[in-house]
């Protein structure tokens, strides 16, 4: 995995717990990569996706529609799979 600093964050003694995570991911369809993706989102986080405001997942969801900025675009699609996941839960 390559969350913090675009190289590999974990050694081999983390291997079956990434296991664990990749069979996790498997069952609601999202990949280690766009997991990546979505610590990286989380990790430079800003206004635009944090308004002091909770909202629905009908919400979040109508949100996913709209066009992203360019630098953001690789999110859209590990956020539609991790909202889908989260309403299957």
């Amino acid at each position: 995995m390559k969350i913090y600093n675009n190289k590999d964050d974990f050694g081999k003694e983390y291997d079956e717990c990434l296991s664990k995570l990749k069979k996790i991911l498997s069952e609601v369809k999202i990949s280690l990569e766009e997991f990546e993706l979505l610590f990286r989102l989380k990790k430079e986080s800003n206004l635009e996706f944090h308004q002091d405001k909770i909202k629905t997942l009908d919400e979040v969801k109508k949100d996913l529609e709209t066009d992203f900025p360019d630098d953001l675009k690789e999110f859209k699609n590990p956020l539609k799979k991790l909202i889908n996941a989260l309403e299957s839960w």
